[in-house]
């Protein structure tokens, strides 16, 4: 899989196996590992092994393999079926669209407007996505983005998964995150307590989604295992991100929310919190 978003590149290889994902994730400036294994939580390994740290152990095949992000785009563009195409000894449909709709799955990712949109996937007689690959210019915040994404898969049914070198490493180092509402009555918000002696990352990007809208924002602060994360959405639904000082003149966060951390793009909160 690759994405570009800007002028970001990012090269995506998923290994999943009956009990095992292993997940290799280089851009241009990074290069993150990530490991799961039934019964055990999971584990990242960034910018090759300088930081470890532990990731949502409630992920699923779904969520790695980006048969989300996949559904989001065959529920949102206009796709129609044009014809079939046989590809390695299979028939297979291909469809194409020209336009996209802001659906819901768009707007939890801070998606303001979906300004262009074209696509083409490939999907087997029972609707497995064999190829997907879509170019979409999108508004977050009044600034435009381009993005441009590309989907294949291989090795149907004859992957296995060992666990990587590094896996001992992380499991001896590596830095947790636990997510918690924080703030009282009024207002809420999130706060990430840090725990650990690894060292960390300082680039940060995180999102929350709730009942009345979603909110989007990244800094750049250093952070390190004893701090405390704090995400509060504003009046106009941008994200404050800080460090160990709890957040003022915030909107207030109330129900079920999303909650969404990156550290060096690997999610290392991922998850849904009762505010």
């Amino acid at each position: 899989m690759e994405s570009v978003e800007g002028s970001r590149l990012t090269q995506t290889t998923v290994e999943i196996g009956s009990n095992s994902i292993h997940q290799e994730q280089v851009s241009s400036n990074t290069s993150n590992r990530s490991f799961y294994k039934n019964g055990d939580i999971g584990f990242a390994s960034a910018n090759d092994g300088e930081f470890h740290f532990t990731v949502d152990p409630t992920v699923n095949r779904d969520a790695v393999s980006q048969i989300r992000r996949l559904r989001r785009h065959i529920e949102a563009g206009n796709y129609t079926p044009t014809d079939a195409v046989e590809q390695n000894g299979s028939l297979l449909i291909r469809a194409e669209a020209d336009d996209a709709s802001l659906t819901e799955r768009f707007r939890r990712r801070a998606i303001d407007t979906i300004d262009s949109y074209s696509g083409t996937v490939l999907l087997t007689e029972d609707g497995r996505i064999v190829d997907l690959k879509y170019d979409m210019t999108f508004s977050r915040n009044d600034r435009s983005t381009d993005t441009e994404f590309s989907f294949a898969t291989k090795a149907v049914g004859s992957t296995s998964v060992s666990e990587p070198s590094w896996l001992s490493t992380a499991r001896a180092d590596a830095v947790t995150f636990t997510a918690r509402p924080a703030g009282g009555d009024d207002p809420k918000y999130v706060a990430i307590d840090i725990e650990g002696d690894g060292s960390l990352p300082s680039n940060i990007s995180g999102s929350l989604s709730f009942a009345d809208g979603s909110a989007f924002g990244q800094t750049s602060s250093t952070i390190s295992g004893g701090d405390t994360l704090y995400l509060a959405a504003t009046p106009e639904n941008r994200l404050t991100v800080s460090v160990n000082t709890q957040p003022s003149n915030v909107a207030n966060i109330d129900g079920r929310t999303f909650v969404n951390v990156n550290l060096n793009g690997v999610a290392v909160v991922n998850q849904s919190l009762s505010l």
